[in-house]
């Protein structure tokens, strides 16, 4: 077999291409795809950092949440006791107020009672004697018929 010098030529071309494209091209983009790996990693770890870190956070507000809302139930729940207490003590006082108004009314009333009832003895003492006068002065009181009477007699015939 015979070489050829062309053949020679060939494989010194084909490896000084292969060196010269190793050296200026293959190893700059292997370096760029290095370096893109090496960003995309840590953009993956940032991402994952960050992810954390809003969970937490996330969870941080929930729990402050629920002390929040824990906390208004307690202040509602004590305001509302507040304002019962308050009614009860308003209500209370008025019924004190109206039960002092009730009993000056019966005292007023049975003073006013007390009072008329003299009057009304009074009166009836002055009109029985009256009476008693009125009918002690008329004649015909003593059993004798009264001109009244014949007249009714006379029309009940």
């Amino acid at each position: 077999m015979e070489i050829n010098i062309t053949l020679l030529v060939q494989i010194f071309l084909f490896s000084f291409l292969l060196v010269w494209l190793s050296q200026f091209l293959f190893a700059p983009l292997l370096k760029v795809i290095e370096e893109r790996e090496k960003r995309i990693e840590g953009a993956k770890k940032e991402a994952e950092n960050i992810s954390k870190i809003a969970h937490e956070k996330l969870t941080s507000v929930e729990e402050k949440v629920a002390i929040a809302q824990k906390q208004a139930r307690q202040s509602l729940a004590n305001l509302k006791a507040e304002g019962a207490a308050y009614q009860r003590s308003i209500i209370e006082e008025a019924k004190n107020e109206a039960k002092g108004k009730l009993e000056l009314a019966r005292k007023d009333l049975s003073e006013e009672i007390k009072k008329n009832q003299k009057i009304l003895t009074t009166q009836t003492d002055i009109l029985s004697e009256k009476i008693v006068q009125k009918l002690l002065r008329n004649p015909f009181v003593n059993g004798a018929s009264s001109p009244h009477s014949n007249k009714m007699e006379c029309s009940n015939a």
